[in-house]
């Protein structure tokens, strides 16, 4: 055992993935703005995304200044992490560049695809029972339905290449923009909501 011989390390490398949870009120913002825009079909955002998904929805400037502001403490944490890891010093400051909300329903899917600026985010603004519940019953030897799956790198014996997440309502996770990731689908008739976006460091 490793931790029998205090000269003996384990040393990850590869990018720095960052799970934290957000405040409610933040997600409840999120939440109310997004139902409008899917009731009004207003600032569709489909043909900007990778996303198999029929509403997704970008959210108004002045959400957006609003989210940024409020949420900058989770991006600072993530920074002092990446220098904290790889002993690298950044100095600058995160600009957004941009903010969605995706209502993914039965069979829709987000496929294999990486974001554009320097860091992007997910946030779980509502993750249904069901598709956990769904999850459980999977017996493929893929992503479980609804789950966020990572990815970095080759298949190798002896490497972890791909990481897999079952969010729940108020995940957040920061990576890096040009890390590959998707979604896969679910069967159960629910939506799943979240909100996507990116920024770049300046």
């Amino acid at each position: 055992m490793i931790g029998e011989y205090p000269d003996k390390q384990v040393l990850n490398f590869g990018p720095i993935l960052f799970k934290t949870r957000i405040e409610q009120h933040i997600l409840e913002r999120l939440r109310k703005e997004g139902d409008e825009m899917v009731a009004d079909n207003v600032r569709n955002y489909e043909k900007n995304l990778a996303g198999h998904i029929k509403n997704q929805h970008r959210f108004s400037e002045e959400t957006i200044q609003w989210f940024f502001h409020n949420t900058m403490p989770y991006f600072r944490d993530y920074q002092t992490a990446f220098e904290k890891h790889c002993d690298n010093i950044k100095r600058g400051q995160y600009y957004y560049k941009a903010l969605w909300i995706n209502y993914m329903k039965a069979g829709e899917f987000n496929p294999a695809h990486v974001h554009t600026g320097d860091l992007s985010f997910a946030i779980f603004i509502d993750v249904p029972e069901a598709i956990h519940k769904e999850s459980v019953n999977h017996k493929a030897d893929s992503a479980n339905p609804g789950h966020i799956s990572f990815f970095h790198g080759e298949d190798n014996d002896y490497s972890i290449s791909s990481m897999a997440f079952a969010p729940v309502t108020g995940d957040m996770f920061i990576f890096p923009a040009k890390l590959r990731h998707f979604v896969a689908p679910f069967k159960s008739d629910v939506t799943r909501i979240s909100v996507s976006g990116n920024l770049e460091f300046k």
